[in-house]
Formats: C-alpha cells, sequence, structure tokens
C-alpha cells in the first residue's frame, strides 16, 4: 500500500489492517447520512433512542432488518413493492456522489491497479444490547471473492465492545478490535479473515458504513448475488460493482 499525503491518507499500517484518515470538509458522509434520520452528526451514537420499534437480540440473518437499515436504503437503494429497483432519492444520490469520490480517491492512493468498488455502501448500526453481526464469519463464506478488501468507516466513536473484532492473520484466532473515530477509516481483510461482535454494553450505538473492493484483473463473472440485498454481483449501475 503507498502512503501520499492528501484527501485521503494512510495513518498507520498494520497486519490485517490498515487505519486512513480523510478530509471530512471533502467528504461529508457523516452529515448526509445523520440527515437521513433527522439528527445532528454529533447525536448519531444515540440513534437507537429515535426508534419506534423494539428489538430483541439479533440472530445471525436478523441484524439488518431494522428501522435505521429501511431509512437508508430507501435513499440509497429503493425498490418498488415488488422488488424493483428505483433512482436513489435526491439525498441518496448526493450521498453517492459523495461516496464514490470518497473511494475513486483511495484507490488512487492505495492501489496501484483498477480496482472495482461496492456500488451501494452497506449500513451497520450497533445497538446497546445487541449485535451488527451475530455470528463469527468470514465474507468469502457469504458469495464473497478472497481477493476482496473491506472498508469499514465509522460514523460515531468505536469502543471494544461497539466494533468489529478481526482476526490479524486467517484462522489464528487472535482477534482484535477494528478502532477509528468519525474521520478516520480502515481497510481490512474481511473476506479472508474471521470476525465477529462482542454484546455492546457501552450503552451507546455505533453507526457505520463499510465497503468491499476488488481488483478488476480478479473479477470473475458469476451468477452469485450478495447476502443482504440479493444484488448481482456484476459490474454497472444494477449490479454490485463499479469503478
Amino acid at each position: 500500500i503507498l502512503l501520499e499525503m492528501g484527501l485521503v491518507t494512510l495513518v498507520e499500517a498494520a497486519e490485517g489492517r490498515d487505519l486512513y484518515q480523510y478530509d471530512r470538509k471533502e467528504f461529508s458522509l457523516i452529515e448526509l447520512v445523520a440527515e437521513m434520520f433527522g439528527v445532528s452528526p454529533d447525536q448519531l451514537h444515540l440513534l437507537h433512542t429515535h426508534s419506534s420499534e423494539k428489538y430483541r437480540e439479533f440472530k445471525s440473518g436478523e441484524e439488518h432488518l431494522t428501522e435505521f437499515h429501511r431509512t437508508y436504503y430507501s435513499h440509497v437503494n429503493p425498490r418498488t413493492k415488488d422488488d424493483k429497483p428505483l433512482p436513489p432519492t435526491t439525498l441518496g444520490r448526493k450521498f453517492l456522489d459523495v461516496y464514490e469520490r470518497f473511494v475513486r480517491e483511495l484507490v488512487g492512493v492505495a492501489f496501484t491497479e483498477k480496482t472495482y468498488f461496492q456500488r451501494v455502501p452497506g449500513f451497520r448500526i450497533q445497538m446497546p444490547g445487541n449485535f451488527a453481526l451475530a455470528m463469527v464469519e468470514k465474507d468469502k463464506w457469504k458469495n464473497h471473492s478472497p481477493y476482496e478488501l473491506n472498508g469499514f468507516v465509522p460514523f460515531t466513536p468505536v469502543k471494544p465492545n461497539n466494533t468489529i473484532w478481526a482476526e490479524t492473520k486467517e484462522d489464528k484466532d487472535d482477534f482484535q478490535p477494528l478502532i477509528a473515530v468519525p474521520g478516520q477509516f480502515m481497510i481490512w481483510d474481511g473476506a479472508n479473515l474471521q470476525h465477529k461482535n462482542l454484546m455492546n454494553d457501552t450503552g451507546v450505538s455505533r453507526v457505520s458504513i463499510d465497503f468491499r473492493l476488488l481488483p478488476a484483473s480478479k473479477y470473475q463473472p458469476s451468477d452469485l448475488t450478495s447476502y443482504v440485498t440479493k444484488t448481482p454481483m456484476t459490474i454497472g449501475s444494477d449490479g454490485y460493482w463499479i469503478h
């Protein structure tokens, strides 16, 4: 990975993960997501207090079934009742435009070859007393290529018990928390490293987005779809990948 000063900067390289910082004024991701929820950016850690629903402890596959996920995806990836794609809302399109500029800046800094990236970043919220990931997994167990890398972009300060825990080497079982603050993000090997959450006992929510990157040379056409949104793992405006 290359180090370059600019709008996206490598802060620290470590085994299994690299920490970056980005210019929040240039890439207003946090502010735009906060606007989707009608809260101020510095109150996203209390987003759970705006819930109109009660949630039990999530089991695997239930973590994305929240009103907050529905709100986010209604802006960035809306669908009709019969699951046909619709254009993003004005706010959703603005967010996606900023996100695309952000990832393209990262690719220019950190990668030496053409790289595809996830068209619609995933949304995560780990509410108090719950998980955002209720099982140990590797992304390659869920239709993802072992050549992918993951981006983890927290919109709230994270603590050990409300963040992702991941190995530093595959099957080493040496889980360590991914720690970053708003304005920072991590690139890490979620395809091959086991990762999980601990029960969130911090009293505050972790709100974040994540995305995946794939070297163009490693792309293989397939009939697979993404695990949550069931998006075809293809390239283009209706697929999983863009560049």
